[in-house]
C-alpha cells in the first residue's frame, strides 16, 4: 500500500506519551500505523480522544515489547488481535493486521496478516480506513480523505456485505452522516441500510442505545435523522408509525445554538424532543433504549418541569438546577415558537442568585414544638408560602406566619 502523501505530525503523535509507546516497538516506522478516528479527526482539525494503532506484530509480541520497557499492557481480545497499552495513564488500543474469515455481529473469525490493504478492506467506511505512519506518511487506499472533504459517507466495497457483517453499521452510517456528512447520500450505502433495517432487532439494547445517543450528539443531526425516518428506522427504534416532525427538531437545534454553550450539548435533551415529535411519552419503555439511573432521573425531572412550566422562572430556578430550567424553556420555545420566556430566562441567569429561605428547624424548636417529623412539615409549609410570596417575607414574617397557622390549624 503506497502512501497518498504526508501531513504535518499532529501534536498527539509528537507527545512524549505516544513517543514512549513507539520506543517500545522495534522498527516502529515500518511496523505500526495509527488508524481510524484519530486520523480522521486530525484531518478535520477536531480534538483527538482515542488513539488506535495497527501493527504487523502479533498481540503476544506487542504485550512482550511493552512490558519489557516497564509499561503496562493488557490483553483486550487476543483472539481478535487486540491489546491495551497503558503509557503514562493514557490508553492505546493496538490491533494486529487481520482479515475477517467469517463475520457475525461484533464477533468474527479472523486470520492475522501482514498485508495492510487486507486490513483496510475489512473496515466499515472509507473515512475510517486512513492510516498514518509515525513519520507522517498518510495511507488512503479507498479515497477516504476526499470523501471526508466532501462529507461523503460510504461503505468500503459492497455495502450489503458490510451491513450484513454487523447490523450496527446501519446506525454507524447515520451517525457518521450526522457528524461528518453533508446533505448528500451515497445511495448504495443508504439502500443497504434501508434493506436490513429490520435486522436492528437482532442487536443488543446497549449497543443501539449508545450508538443512537452518539448520533444525537452531533452538532446538527436533523438531516441524518430525517433520512433514518425515510428509511423507517425510527419507526423500528421507537415502535411507532407516527410522522416525524422535522421542523420541530430543526427549530429546537437552532434554539440550542443560540442559547446553549456548545460544550453543554445533551443528547438526552434531543431524545426527549424526538419523543415529543412522535407524540410519545419520553419515559415510555422503549424497546431499543436502556437508560441508566442518571439518564432516567434527568428525563423524569425534565418531564416534571414541563408539567410545571407555567410557574415563574424564579420558582423553577429555586427548586431545580439551572440547566434543567433552561432545557425546559428551550423545549417550550420549540413547541410554541415563542421566544419570550427563554429570552427572559437567559437574561435572568446572568445575575441569578438563589434566595435563601430564612427559617430553620431551630427556629421552630424555640416555639416549644417537640423535635420530630412535624418540624419538617412546618418548614415545608412555610417555605411554600414564602415561595408564593416571591421570596420576600423576612425571618420575622415567616415566624409570624407559622405562629398564625399554629393558632388556626384549619389553615
Amino acid at each position: 500500500m503506497k502512501p497518498a502523501g504526508t501531513i504535518p505530525l499532529p501534536g498527539w503523535l509528537q507527545s512524549q506519551t505516544t513517543q514512549n509507546l513507539l520506543s517500545c516497538i522495534p522498527h516502529a516506522d515500518e511496523t505500526v500505523r495509527f488508524v481510524g478516528g484519530c486520523i480522521r479527526d486530525t484531518l478535520l482539525g477536531l480534538p483527538v480522544k482515542d488513539i488506535d494503532i495497527a501493527t504487523i506484530y502479533s498481540p503476544q509480541d506487542m504485550l512482550k515489547f511493552i512490558r519489557e520497557k516497564g509499561f503496562k499492557a493488557l490483553p483486550l481480545g487476543l483472539e481478535y488481535g487486540s491489546i491495551f497499552a497503558i503509557i503514562d495513564s493514557q490508553i492505546f488500543e493496538i490491533t494486529t493486521l487481520r482479515k475477517d474469515i467469517e463475520t457475525f455481529g461484533r464477533h468474527a473469525k479472523v486470520s492475522f496478516t501482514d498485508d495492510w490493504l487486507e486490513d483496510a478492506k475489512r473496515r466499515d467506511f472509507t473515512i475510517n480506513a486512513l492510516y498514518l505512519s509515525p513519520h507522517g506518511k498518510l495511507y488512503d487506499p479507498f479515497g477516504g480523505q476526499e470523501d471526508l472533504k466532501q462529507g461523503f459517507i460510504k461503505f468500503i466495497g459492497d455495502p450489503v456485505q458490510r451491513v450484513q457483517e454487523d447490523y450496527l453499521r446501519i446506525l454507524r452510517f447515520f451517525r457518521f452522516l450526522a457528524h461528518f456528512g453533508n446533505e448528500i447520500i451515497d445511495n448504495p450505502s443508504y439502500e443497504a441500510c434501508k434493506k436490513f433495517s429490520f435486522s436492528l432487532k437482532q442487536l443488543s439494547i446497549e449497543r443501539v442505545h449508545k450508538e443512537f445517543l452518539r448520533l444525537c450528539s452531533a452538532a446538527n443531526p436533523v438531516f441524518a435523522i430525517q433520512k433514518m425516518y425515510e428509511a423507517k428506522i425510527l419507526n423500528i427504534l421507537f415502535a411507532t408509525n407516527r410522522t416525524f416532525n422535522e421542523t420541530l427538531l430543526d427549530r429546537f437545534i437552532q434554539l440550542e445554538k443560540k442559547y446553549i454553550k456548545s460544550d453543554s450539548l445533551n443528547p438526552l435533551r434531543r431524545f426527549y424532543l424526538l419523543c415529543i415529535s412522535f407524540s410519545l411519552p419520553p419515559l415510555k419503555e422503549h424497546n431499543f433504549f436502556k437508560f441508566s439511573k442518571e439518564e432516567k432521573n434527568y428525563l423524569k425531572m425534565l418531564s416534571t418541569l414541563l408539567e410545571q412550566r407555567s410557574l415563574t422562572d424564579t420558582i423553577l430556578l429555586y427548586r431545580y438546577p439551572k440547566y434543567l430550567v433552561l432545557d425546559c424553556r428551550l423545549i417550550e420555545a420549540a413547541l410554541t415558537n415563542d421566544l419570550s420566556k427563554i429570552e427572559v430566562l437567559t437574561t435572568r441567569l446572568e445575575t441569578w442568585q438563589s434566595p435563601l429561605f430564612p427559617l430553620k428547624g431551630e427556629d421552630i424548636l424555640q416555639l416549644d414544638i417537640p423535635a420530630g417529623p412535624q418540624i419538617g412539615k412546618y418548614l415545608q409549609e412555610i417555605e411554600d408560602w414564602w415561595i408564593k410570596k416571591d421570596f420576600l417575607p423576612t425571618h420575622a414574617e415567616c415566624l409570624q406566619e407559622l405562629v398564625h397557622r399554629l393558632k388556626t390549624p384549619s389553615q
